[in-house]
């Protein structure tokens, strides 16, 4: 059985009191350092992980990745492949705020004034992340997402 890769929400109290803000910013960034995680998405035609301003001090809360094709259905595709692997990641921005109640009662035609915000929540997945990630779980997950996007390009595209 494969083990399941979850997120996790560091925002707890008691992942809070087990470790220090040094440990689970360092735990969450395996992705974003140069190391062979990124490198497996780095150069994926139609994948971009979305990148932290380092002067910004970030804490990592998020792994996103934008499959940049206009594949219909390539997000929807990406997600359900990486939960069939046990990788628990999520559809990002969706559905777009517009799409919620209140919103959509009240502006049901605000779909056609965002157009950026549809294609970016169409777009986005959210990664795996936290202190409970090991660095061979980020390059697992890296290595998968990588050949998903790669097989939905060629297959979908």
């Amino acid at each position: 059985m494969k083990p399941t890769i979850r997120l996790s929400f560091a925002s707890s109290l008691q992942s809070i009191e087990l470790y220090s803000y040094a440990s689970m910013t360092s735990a969450r960034s395996g992705f974003f350092q140069g190391s062979e995680k990124s490198e497996a998405l780095a150069g994926v035609d139609g994948l971009r992980l979305i990148a932290y301003d380092e002067a910004d001090t970030p804490n990592y809360q998020y792994v996103v990745i934008e499959l940049e094709s206009p594949v219909a259905g390539g997000r929807d595709a990406m997600v359900a492949a990486l939960h069939a692997e046990n990788i628990l990641a999520r559809k990002y921005f969706w559905p777009g705020c517009h799409r919620m109640k209140p919103y959509r009662d009240l502006y049901p035609h605000a779909s056609l004034l965002l157009p950026s915000t549809i294609k970016v929540a169409n777009q986005a997945v959210v990664l795996p992340t936290g202190i409970t990630l090991t660095a061979e779980d980020i390059e697992t997950v890296a290595r998968i997402v990588a050949l998903l996007a790669m097989f939905i390009l060629v297959w979908l595209g």
